[in-house]
């Protein structure tokens, strides 16, 4: 140092590292880090590590009615666990799939595998879901209305093939019958699914009868328990697939009893097709 000098110091940017996760399929899930908690927006997560952070674990847990389906993006993988070197940023995608042999209930808004309950006020219309956990109401998520009092909730169930619980209404007036879809809480859509207009005929449920994932809705006649003008010996039971444009007929001698079924699914949610039941 004979003279003055000048030097010039250099950084690296920050060394700071960001890691993007996102979930799809058509299951629902939930995904844990060994280092850091994930904020998550939708289906999508962000987290950022410092330069010192090398290896993380990621772990995908499948939710109610669903399975681990794939981890794409990583570094290694191990069952369903994802590992990452985080030297750069990175993004890797979870898919979970729905399992349709699983047993759900028909009222879990939140997929958390417990039981909600479904609100409707007769005067003003209001609709509000409780989230439930277990006997513990975790919070109450308000609906759309409908302020029309002949409209009733007729049932609930998984109709679009999307792992989300739907809601089924008829019109006591009109006979007409309609399905809101729901992404959580949040509504996804709607379908009309068509008219019986005699009152006789009423849902009594909406469940899964094949164990095929998807609900179907089932109709009684309440006056004689089966078809007008037909004999208790030729009651039948119909249905039909809407999958792939395909409508598939059957008929069932139930005890004497008359139904007709009809499921709607993810390319038959949104059409207006109805297997009327016989007699009407």
């Amino acid at each position: 140092m004979s003279s003055s000098k000048s030097v010039t110091a250099t950084f690296s940017g920050g060394g700071k590292r960001t890691l993007t996760v996102v979930k799809s399929g058509s299951g629902s899930g939930s995904v844990t880090a060994s280092t850091g908690t994930l904020s998550w927006s939708g289906n999508t997560a962000i987290i950022t590590y410092n330069s010192d952070t090398q290896q993380v674990t990621l772990t995908a847990v499948p939710g109610s009615g669903s399975t681990f389906e794939s981890w794409t993006g990583c570094d290694s993988l191990y069952n369903t666990m994802c590992g990452l070197s985080m030297t750069t940023d990175k993004t890797v995608t979870v898919s979970f799939k729905v399992n349709p042999k699983a047993k759900q209930s028909k009222f879990d808004f939140d997929n958390d595998g417990n039981s909600d309950i479904l609100w409707r006020d007769k005067v003003y219309g209001y609709n509000v879901a409780w989230l439930m956990n277990g006997a513990t109401v975790k919070s109450a998520k308000y609906l759309d209305s409908v302020t029309d009092p002949s409209w009733t909730i007729a049932g609930a169930g998984r109709f679009n093939q999307d792992n989300q619980t739907g809601i089924l209404w008829r019109n006591q007036m009109t006979g007409t019958t309609a399905i809101w879809l729901y992404n959580g809480t949040v509504s996804s859509g709607g379908a009309q699914l068509g008219t019986i207009s005699d009152i006789t005929w009423d849902i009594v449920s909406a469940g899964d009868t094949d164990s095929d994932g998807n609900s179907e809705v089932i109709w009684r006649n309440n006056t004689n328990g089966y078809p007008s003008g037909k004999s208790r010996s030729q009651s039948r039971l119909q249905w039909c697939c809407c999958r792939h444009s395909a409508i598939r007929t059957g008929k069932s001698q139930e005890r004497g009893i008359s139904m007709a079924t009809t499921r709607y699914q993810s390319s038959g949610a949104t059409n207006s097709t109805v297997i009327t039941p016989s007699g009407v």
